[in-house]
């Protein structure tokens, strides 16, 4: 999303439920520095690749039981995962390049 014009900060700041997104992509979003709990207890993939300034993930994320696949990679300043993980469907997680 580099040339999106999406103020990512105000969407995160509500308080939204996601119930039916099961698939989301901010891969190259720059502008992410965190990612809050989002709400989506369907989710089955997330893309934060090259989100180069994205530093921390939400513990909620450690709790999405229909998360498939989880790309972080390549988000060379995230210092902060969930402290459990508790994906039950999780098939891939990469974690390279951070």
């Amino acid at each position: 999303m580099p040339h999106s014009h999406i103020r990512l900060e105000k969407l995160f700041k509500q308080e939204l439920w996601f119930d039916i997104l099961k698939c989301i992509n901010f891969n190259e979003c720059d502008s992410i520095t965190n990612l809050p709990n989002l709400c989506a207890p369907n989710l089955e993939e997330v893309d934060l690749s090259y989100c180069k300034n994205l530093v921390e993930v939400d513990e909620s994320f450690g709790f999405l039981d229909k998360l498939q696949e989880w790309h972080p990679k390549h988000c060379e300043k995230l210092q902060i995962l969930p402290s459990k993980l508790m994906l039950k469907s999780v098939k891939y997680f990469n974690l390279e390049g951070c």
